[in-house]
């Protein structure tokens, strides 16, 4: 942590050294990362404090109000920008780009879950794809449109 809070004592930290990097962190990152970065924060206090035999009085993270999260994105691309998208993946020298971004916009499916998508997993008979490996954790069966099944 390049933070000047990471440079001071533990006695020293107080709610509002960490209600101004809260606020210091949203003009630079998503509600979302500060939420994981004061939740990394808090447990590390506590940490200190019952596994290191830290003394603080209290953890001064508690009581720090948490931002709200973002909204899940519920955005489609409208036709003009999925064109323009199309026109830019036509520029790029790797022949498999264009077909990623159209499975990807067909699928609603992850960079990651793409990538990491085996033959095994993929029935294009029932027009299906199944992920046994998600961001979250939680395995899923992603329905292929015809133009899925197309590209794939």
């Amino acid at each position: 942590m390049r933070h000047p809070i990471a440079e001071m004592m533990l006695s020293k930290l107080k709610p509002t050294h960490f209600a101004k990097y809260r606020d210091q962190r949203l003009k630079e990152v998503t509600p979302t990362s500060v939420i994981k970065e004061l939740v990394l924060l808090n447990h590390a206090l506590d940490t200190a404090q019952k596994e290191w035999g830290c003394y603080l009085p209290v953890n001064p993270l508690q009581g720090i109000r948490k931002p709200t999260e973002n909204p899940q994105r519920d955005r489609r691309l409208d036709g003009e920008e999925l064109k323009r998208l199309l026109v830019s993946c036509g520029d790029s020298t790797n022949h498999w780009f264009c077909p990623l971004v159209i499975t990807a916009i067909e699928t609603a499916m992850r960079r990651g879950e793409l990538l990491g998508l085996e033959w095994q997993h993929v029935d294009l008979d029932k027009r299906t794809a199944f992920l046994p490996i998600t961001k979250n954790g939680t395995r899923r069966t992603i329905p292929l449109s015809l133009k899925a099944v197309e590209i794939l």
